[in-house]
C-alpha cells in the first residue's frame, strides 16, 4: 500500500487560540522547523488527530503526555491544545493511507446534536461503559462541516471516512467501541457519515426551542459575542451557528445591515437542525432522538434507553451515579457556575414569533417520535 509522501514533525514553541470552540488550526501553535518522520510514528499511543486545516492544506496530529486520557475530556480539542507536546502534519490527500495503518473498532456510535442539549453528559456516560472509547467534539469534523458547501461531496466523504478511522486510539485491547460526540454543525453531514458507516448507531440530541435559545445565548455571551450583533459579529455567528449555510438565508429574513438580536439567528438555526433531523428520518436513517427535557427529568432512564439503542449493556449504577453527580462541563469555560444568560422573556417571545415565520408548523415544544 502506498505511503504518504511525507509526515513532518515539529516541537511546539508556544500556543495561542483566541476562539476556544472554533476550528482547530495549525496556527494554534508556533512551531520550530519541520523534521521528516516515518508515517508509522503516528501509530504511537500518544499521538491523536487534532485538526484539519484546509486553508493550510494539512491535517494536524498532536502528541500528548501518557497520563492524559482524552476520553475523559469534556471537549477533547481543549485538552489536546493545552497539553500538546509536538505536532505532526500530513497532507489531506494522504490521510486514507495513514488511516489504513490504524486499528478498526468492532462498533461505532455517533452522537449528533443541536448543541446545549446534554450531549456532553451522554458522551461522558458512554465513556464509563467498559470497552467504549468515547471522544467529545474532536476538532477535525468542524472544519469539514464549515466547508460543506465548497468541497465536493465525494471529497468530504473520503475525508470523513479517514478522520473516523484515525480517531480510534484504543487504550487497551479491551476498547472495541468508538463513540464520537460531534459539534452541532456536523449534523448536516450525517448522511455522508451514514453512507460511510451504515452499521453504526446514530443518535440525535435536541431541546425545546425556547430553553435551547436561552442556553445558546448564554453560550454566545461566554464566547464574548455581544447581545446586539452587527457586521462581522453577525457574519461569524451565522457561519458557526448555521454550519456555513448561505448568508443569503439570513438576509432573506432580516436586514443584516441593521443591529440584530441573538434570537434573530437562533430561531432559524434551531429550525434548521430540527428540519435536518426530519430529512434524515425521511431517508430511513436509523437515528434515535434523545430530548434534553427527558434527559433532565429521568437521566437514568434516558441514558439506559440510549445504551439499549446502541446495543450496549446498562451502566453500572455506581458509575452512572458518579457521572450524574458532576457537571459534565466542569473545568471548562462552559461550567454551570459561569455567568447567567441575559436572555429575557421578551427575547423568548421574539424567538417564538420569528420561528413561526421561519418554519410555520414547527412547534418549539416539538417532541420527536422514537
Amino acid at each position: 500500500m502506498p505511503q504518504p509522501a511525507q509526515a513532518l514533525c515539529h516541537s511546539i514553541l508556544s500556543r495561542s487560540r483566541p476562539d476556544h470552540f472554533g476550528p482547530t488550526l495549525l496556527s494554534d501553535f508556533t512551531l520550530d522547523p519541520a523534521q521528516p518522520v516515518p508515517t508509522q510514528t503516528l501509530l504511537g499511543p500518544l499521538w491523536s488527530l487534532y485538526g484539519l486545516d484546509l486553508a493550510a492544506g494539512v491535517a494536524v496530529f498532536v502528541e500528548t503526555p501518557p497520563e492524559l486520557d482524552l476520553s475523559t475530556a469534556a471537549f477533547v480539542q481543549l485538552d489536546q491544545f493545552k497539553h500538546a507536546l509536538r505536532v505532526i502534519t500530513v497532507a489531506p490527500p494522504d490521510l486514507p493511507a495513514v488511516a489504513a495503518l490504524m486499528p478498526e473498532p468492532d462498533q461505532r456510535i455517533f452522537l449528533f446534536s443541536m448543541g446545549r442539549c446534554g450531549s456532553t453528559l451522554a458522551s461522558k456516560m458512554l465513556a464509563q461503559v467498559p470497552g467504549v472509547y468515547s471522544l467529545s467534539e474532536p476538532g477535525p469534523y468542524l472544519a469539514l462541516a464549515l466547508a460543506r458547501h465548497t468541497l465536493p461531496r465525494q471529497e468530504q466523504q473520503t475525508l470523513l471516512t479517514s478522520l473516523t478511522r484515525l480517531l480510534f486510539r484504543p487504550r487497551s485491547p479491551l476498547d472495541r467501541v468508538l463513540a464520537l460526540k460531534f459539534h452541532s454543525q456536523v449534523l448536516f453531514q450525517a448522511d455522508l457519515i451514514w453512507a460511510a458507516f451504515p452499521d453504526a448507531s446514530f443518535v440525535f440530541q435536541y431541546r425545546d426551542g425556547v430553553s435551547w435559545a436561552k442556553s445558546f445565548s448564554r453560550f454566545m455571551q461566554m464566547m464574548n459575542v455581544p447581545l446586539l450583533l452587527q457586521g462581522d459579529a453577525t457574519t461569524f455567528s451565522w457561519m458557526m451557528m448555521a454550519a456555513a449555510a448561505p448568508f443569503s438565508e439570513l438576509q432573506a429574513l432580516h436586514d443584516t445591515n441593521q443591529t440584530l438580536h441573538h434570537e434573530d439567528l437562533l430561531a432559524p438555526t434551531w429550525a434548521q437542525h430540527m428540519q435536518e433531523y426530519q430529512r434524515l428520518r425521511s431517508l430511513d436513517m436509523p437515528i434515535f432522538p434523545l430530548r434534553y427535557d427527558a434527559l433532565n427529568a429521568d437521566p437514568a432512564g434516558s441514558l439506559t434507553a440510549l445504551l439499549s439503542h446502541c446495543g450496549l449493556p446498562p451502566l453500572n449504577p455506581d458509575r452512572l451515579a458518579q457521572v450524574l453527580s458532576h457537571d459534565s462541563q466542569e473545568g471548562t469555560v462552559l461550567a454551570r457556575s459561569a455567568a447567567p444568560s441575559g436572555f429575557t422573556a421578551d427575547n423568548a417571545t421574539r424567538f417564538r414569533a420569528l420561528l413561526s415565520r421561519v418554519a410555520p408548523g414547527l412547534d418549539p415544544d416539538t417532541v420527536l417520535p422514537v
